[in-house]
């Protein structure tokens, strides 16, 4: 979000950032405007207008046949008024156009749903980033670690990610590893946290998912608490933003997984039985970095 309208919304961001200052050249597609965050502040049309004036190429309207025939009428009244400006908007129909010319000339034979599913696979696991290695090195999970970590929950008014996740990562992480998973609340109590430092001790480590832990520090006093009292192994992923792992313990492994979902754990899985690296880079600058 910018300070007063989601990006799509913004021409600052759209036009002044994306296509000037970043020098993008390719077709620029909105969210679909029934979200909640336009429907709810500014109406799907006027966001549909809003997007169009910011420099979107492509807006999307993906529900209501009504509402995409009044986005229609009041785009079309605009650009008669002016309020929408006619060079810009002809400029997107020359990206659309081109951009349809190129699709129309790739064989119809170069789209295979298997290959493209693969490809996703193999991008998403190279995203996955080692963020801190230990001194002791990537622990050994061992034949019996415990899984930990709260369910995916909605982090604003937008998002499908919690329709699309049918087990907590906890479960799933257990039964790629094959230990035992039990979901977390998103805040534990400390009463919480201190059973399972008492249940840790018969595992062999610990992995925990954190998800927007910056904002709900008690699930990084939990992890705190297991590395400093367990004796176990501790291996924490970053389910959202990465900002979860610069807090914590010396002597816990950490990585950063971008995303709650079954590839991303399955893919995070296979980093701690070894059977790939994690290759990829962080986006942002860590404390340390920071501090240089």
């Amino acid at each position: 979000m910018t300070a007063v309208c989601p990006p799509p919304l913004s021409r600052r961001i759209v036009t002044g950032l994306l296509r000037g200052e970043m020098s993008f050249t390719g077709l620029v597609t909105s969210d679909c405007m029934e979200m909640q965050a336009v429907q709810k502040f500014f109406g799907s049309v006027n966001g549909v207008l809003a997007a169009m004036n910011a420099g979107v190429d492509l807006v999307l309207l993906s529900h209501t046949t009504l509402l995409s025939g009044e986005a229609a009428k009041a785009a079309a009244e605009a650009l008669q008024s002016g309020k929408l400006d006619r060079k810009e908007m002809e400029e997107s129909v020359d990206r659309i156009l081109a951009a349809k010319a190129k699709l129309a000339a790739v064989p119809a034979a170069a789209f295979d749903a298997e290959q493209a599913a693969a490809l996703n696979d193999k991008l998403l696991r190279a995203t996955i980033t080692e963020v801190h290695v230990p001194k002791a090195g990537r622990p050994n999970v061992g034949g019996h670690p415990l899984c930990l970590g709260c369910q995916v929950y909605r982090t604003g008014l937008v998002g499908n990610v919690v329709d699309d996740v049918q087990q907590s990562f906890p479960v799933m992480m257990a039964k790629a590893l094959g230990g035992d998973g039990f979901t977390t609340p998103i805040d534990p109590s400390e009463d919480e946290i201190y059973e399972w430092v008492r249940r840790a001790e018969s595992y062999t480590s610990i992995v925990i998912g954190t998800y927007n832990g910056h904002l709900h520090p008690q699930q990084l006093e939990m992890v705190k608490a297991l590395a400093q009292n367990s004796g176990k192994p501790v291996t924490v992923v970053a389910l959202r933003n990465p900002y979860d792992l610069f807090p914590l313990p010396e002597s816990v492994y950490t990585l950063a997984a971008y995303e709650y979902t079954a590839h991303s754990t399955a893919a995070v899985a296979d980093v701690l039985l070894g059977r790939h690296a994690a290759t990829g880079r962080l986006p942002i600058a860590t404390p340390e970095q920071e501090a240089q």
